[in-house]
């Protein structure tokens, strides 16, 4: 069974309208130069003639009805399903065949059946059952092991939204930025080594006193408004370390990893809500910093 966590690290999928496989192929060979290795077809039809040009890609089908549109859906070479309802008996088809499939859930009953029934991941179309963001987000106090794909990116920062289905074309055509957009990637700050805490502390009271930055005082370390923190020993990075800003650590490193990067595993915290990576080391050094990516729970 595809793992859902994969799709969760891509993010955004693709869910286009398709006339023919030449157009399958140009949208798919676009995403797959850009690492987007998956993607959401309203039917069986161009799953053959993608798989023929790339093999490692992950080719979902919408509007499953029936135990015969899995099994044609699957023979065609389909990795997930996603059905318009909350179909038990195709549900028990795919489980017992070891198929991902993902039922459309409107209601918190529908939800507590699917949990029941074992199925942990959902689609959810907010503009269908009228959902807000604030709503879907207090799900997860609600349905701790509940996780949704949603067709609205508006929802992809919620945290137990794993991902998005979307069938708009700018998106679509424009993956590099969509990626961009997606992952936020920004310096939030930079780390300087010191070797006591004394020092740490007057390293960041002397930047604070010159250029009135707000002074912040942390367990292991000493703020200079947000931009700077100075540790009070010797960290990683021979320098110090830069701290780059993501909304979705989880996914940068998925995207990071199609570049070649490596991480140190030791080093990953999670949120103490929806226990999703917050923050890890890179395993390399930039001139001397390491670098880490971080979503802090709490922003100073």
């Amino acid at each position: 069974m595809l793992d859902p966590k994969l799709l969760s690290f891509i993010g955004i999928i693709p869910n286009p309208y398709i006339k023919d496989d030449a157009q399958a192929l140009d949208i798919v060979n676009n995403l797959y130069s850009h690492n987007v290795s998956a993607i959401l077809l309203n039917d069986a039809l161009h799953i053959q003639a993608i798989h023929n040009n790339i093999k490692d890609f992950y080719i979902g089908v919408y509007n499953i009805l029936s135990i015969d549109d899995s099994k044609k859906a699957i023979e065609y070479g389909a990795s997930f399903l996603v059905l318009p309802t909350c179909d038990t008996e195709i549900l028990d088809y795919c489980i017992k065949n070891d198929i991902l499939a993902l039922p459309t859930v409107n209601t918190p009953t529908e939800i507590k059946n699917m949990l029941d029934f074992g199925v942990k991941y959902m689609y959810i179309m907010p503009d269908i059952c009228g959902i807000t963001p604030q709503g879907l987000d207090k799900y997860l106090d609600t349905f701790k092991e509940a996780r949704f794909f949603v067709n609205d990116i508006n929802f992809l920062s919620i945290p137990n939204v794993c991902g998005v289905f979307t069938n708009d074309n700018e998106i679509i055509v424009n993956t590099e930025q969509t990626i961009k957009n997606m992952l936020g990637f920004e310096l939030i700050h930079l780390g300087i080594n010191q070797n006591s805490c004394d020092e740490a502390l007057n390293t960041a009271q002397t930047l604070c006193n010159l250029f009135g930055f707000k002074y912040y005082k942390k367990p292991k370390s000493h703020f200079a408004g947000r931009g700077f923190e100075v540790l009070n020993s010797v960290g990683r990075g021979a320098n110090g370390h830069i701290g780059i800003y993501t909304p979705y650590p989880e996914k940068a490193m998925y995207y990071l990893q199609k570049k070649g990067v490596k991480f140190i595993d030791e080093t990953i915290t999670r949120n103490k809500r929806s226990h999703l990576v917050n923050f890890v080391y890179l395993d390399l050094e930039i001139a001397g910093f390491g670098v880490h990516l971080i979503n802090p729970d709490v922003k100073m």
